[in-house]
């Protein structure tokens, strides 16, 4: 005759089916990306601003490394690629229509990330010194393996959210430069919840 488990032995594995449970619910809870591109090489090109190309804005530069930082650690098996005269020659090739497809096989990369700046409004109150800011972009991932575009998107984030309430201003800074690095952040973030998915804030 099989003895029924003891009392603390119940509790324990119960315990541990929970612990199971709320485990597979916490990957389950992750949103997928909008477009996946984890577990491939990708080659991320400057983004362009206005009238100047890709790779002559600093600003789209900027953009685009705080992009690959979020992409190299929210998107798993990600590999970013670097190739600095690829990255040359795209700034001398003022074709009407650039061949994304050619330059990512030319390094090997499965996806081609690509975008532009369309506008970057900075405010200041005048009275206060303080500074407010919004940004929109646009971007599109080229597919070598399939030959064409496989995704295509835009942000706009603006920095504070809510800047007004009532008679009361918060959130406001007072470095010009400070609102646009947060403003670069915040859009890249938003990239990367398309591109690598994420988990949604608990309590929200």
């Amino acid at each position: 005759m099989i003895a029924a488990p003891l009392p603390h032995l119940r509790s324990t594995l119960l315990l541990g089916i929970l612990a199971l449970l709320l485990g597979c619910e916490a990957i389950d809870d992750r949103v997928p990306p909008q477009f996946d591109v984890r577990s491939s090489d990708a080659l991320l090109v400057p983004f362009s601003k206005g009238n100047e190309w890709h790779g002559e804005s600093k600003m789209g530069n900027n953009l685009t490394r705080a992009i690959e930082l979020v992409l190299m650690a929210e998107c798993e098996g990600l590999h970013s690629i670097r190739d600095r005269e690829v990255v040359r020659e795209i700034r001398l090739d003022l074709s009407e229509r650039v061949d994304w497809l050619a330059y990512g096989r030319k390094v090997g990369a499965q996806f081609v990330i690509v975008g532009e700046i369309d506008e970057m409004e900075l405010s200041s109150a005048r009275r206060l010194g303080m500074w407010t800011g919004s940004l929109s972009a646009r971007y599109q991932i080229w597919d070598t393996v399939t030959g064409k575009r496989g995704y295509s998107s835009g942000v706009r984030v603006q920095y504070p959210d809510s800047p007004v309430s009532g008679d009361i201003v918060i959130g406001f800074e007072e470095n010009r430069d400070e609102v646009e690095h947060k403003l670069v952040t915040l859009a890249a973030q938003e990239i990367g919840r398309a591109l690598c998915g994420f988990t949604p804030e608990r309590g929200r």
